[in-house]
């Protein structure tokens, strides 16, 4: 059966409009795909090089600041309850900071049980990876009311970085550089636990 010229010009045109119509069909839904997809505040793992990378654009530290630098408790604790998210909560200071830069720090971090009983209240003092890795444990589990992480996993963070000897965790005191691996690890973690 022989195709009429008229009809084959009305057949290119029906293929033509079909074609274009499937192309914004498909584009629209890889949008619509790509708009559910997991958004995340902070940009994928590894984006950023190193975890040092990261907190100088998360302006944790500065580009010049020393790595090697010791961090106070106090500067650690706090960025925990940031990074971390944990809810600003109102509640006793401890008599330490009362009068501190970080008393309302130290008040959220304890109403959220970030900081336990067994915590040693140095504000200004240096602060060993065993404790660093305890407050971010502690604001893990504590953000799901259940053990998600121990505190060897988080301890090992550090030693996985090759920044510290996870053999004496609990002498060794944490440098800047370390505390950024902790809290960048906490975020990555934080971001795949939850849900959009």
């Amino acid at each position: 059966m022989a195709v009429s010229q008229g009809n084959k010009k009305r057949l290119q045109t029906f293929y033509f409009i079909g074609g274009l119509l499937l192309t914004a069909l498909l584009a629209f839904m890889g949008g619509m795909w790509g708009a559910s997809a997991k958004v995340f505040d902070s940009a994928p793992a590894g984006a950023y090089g190193t975890a040092w990378d990261w907190a100088i654009a998360k302006e944790l530290v500065k580009k010049g600041d020393e790595q090697k630098q010791m961090v106070t408790q106090a500067e650690f604790l706090k960025m925990v309850v940031e990074i971390g998210k944990v809810p600003t909560a109102e509640g006793p200071v401890p008599t330490e900071v009362e009068d501190h830069w970080a008393s309302s720090i130290y008040a959220t971090a304890k109403a959220n049980g970030v900081i336990d009983c067994s915590c040693q209240i140095k504000p200004d003092g240096e602060l060993t990876e065993r404790e660093a890795a305890k407050f971010v444990m502690l604001a893990l589990n504590g953000k799901w009311n259940k053990p998600i992480i121990t505190l060897e996993a988080v301890e090992g963070w550090v030693a996985e970085n090759g920044s510290g000897v996870n053999l004496q965790a609990d002498q060794n005191q944490l440098t800047k550089e370390q505390a950024m691996e902790l809290v960048y690890r906490m975020d990555r973690l934080l971001n795949e636990l939850t849900p959009v």
